[in-house]
């Protein structure tokens, strides 16, 4: 072994990353499922795929909880059906028993059209997620493109190209092989490397309101809701925790002293008290106080739910809405 391998090793192995990339034969990491084993090879760090026939890579190793990482590109010479079709591909996470050729899993989508979308395949479920051209800054076709995929207690978290993206829980499977999918055009994938996560160092249930009402805190200091860009804001306020939850924005409803509505929901629309058409609510007494006195207020209406509602003040100091930091387990 080289030095400078043995230094690339000891790298890897400081961040707490294994490398599935492998180094001369498929078979160090992968079985390959549906289509014979010759249609992939491995060369200077890149797994190649031919496309064709379908089938799949799937990983030696069942995981759970992890950090999982990979590039891939389609090869560009040759296609001629864009912009109109993009060739398919991409990742299978929590794999299961094969059902007409694809194995019951979610699917990170690597289709080039709609790259960042996450779904169920073969009865796979996962709450919460879109799928479809939900992307719409994309690399030349034929570039590289990176995801990393974040898988934690039955949440999933999708980041393409440094962006979050998608992310759904109460996924099911829950834990599984990954896979690489080969479908239909030449692909390339490379960088793929996993890390595992420890289930016990996530924050137990009876941590959790500490944790939201700390949110919550934050979003005092930080939101001003005469802010323009407080959408964006309560995006990155809703990235903070490991755990499935959301943060959405409330207002009064002006002329109607007990009454708010949701002005700014957050990307699942997750709450404990607004349901997708409803367009104004009866104020709870727990609100009531966040408006009258700029009381931080916990509440649990909802088996398995906790929401912390905080006050949110513009320049002059006075509560004009309401933070909702919502929680599911």
């Amino acid at each position: 072994m080289t030095p400078l391998l043995s230094l690339l090793l000891l790298a890897a192995a400081a961040d707490g990353f294994v490398s599935l990339t492998p180094k001369a034969d498929i078979s160090e990491h992968w079985i390959a499922e549906g289509a014979p084993a010759e249609i992939w090879s491995v060369k200077d760090g890149v797994i190649f795929c031919r496309g064709t026939p379908n089938g799949f890579l799937r990983s030696k190793k069942s995981y759970r909880n992890y950090i999982f990482r990979a590039e891939w590109r389609f090869q560009r010479e040759g296609w001629t059906k864009a912009p109109k079709e993009w060739p398919n591909a991409g990742f299978f996470i929590h794999s299961g028993a094969v059902k007409d050729l694809w194995p019951m899993s979610l699917e990170v989508q690597g289709h080039f059209g709609e790259a960042g979308s996450l779904f169920g395949v073969r009865g796979g479920k996962v709450t919460g997620a879109k799928r479809g051209p939900i992307v719409k800054e994309r690399p030349p076709f034929g570039e590289w493109d990176r995801y990393e995929i974040t898988a934690r207690n039955g949440r999933v978290r999708i980041v393409l190209n440094g962006q979050l993206v998608n992310e759904g829980f109460d996924v099911s499977p829950s834990e599984g092989n990954i896979c690489l999918q080969s479908e239909g055009w030449e692909v390339h994938y490379r960088n793929v490397e996993i890390q595992e996560l420890d289930a016990s160092a996530f924050p137990p249930q009876k941590e959790l309101e500490l944790d939201l009402e700390e949110i919550a805190r934050v979003a005092i200091h930080t939101l001003d809701a005469d802010d323009p860009a407080i959408g964006k804001s309560l995006a990155r306020l809703a990235t903070l925790q490991p755990y499935r939850y959301e943060v959405n924005l409330w207002r009064p409803v002006e002329g109607k002293r007990n009454t708010v509505r949701l002005v700014i929901p957050g990307a699942t629309g997750l709450s404990q008290f607004w349901t997708a058409g409803l367009a104004e609510l009866e104020m709870i007494t727990p609100m009531r106080r966040v408006f009258d006195a700029g009381q931080r207020m916990t509440v649990t209406s909802k088996p398995g739910w906790t929401s912390v509602f905080a006050p949110v003040l513009n320049a002059r100091r006075e509560v004009v809405a309401m933070i909702e930091v919502v929680c599911t387990r």
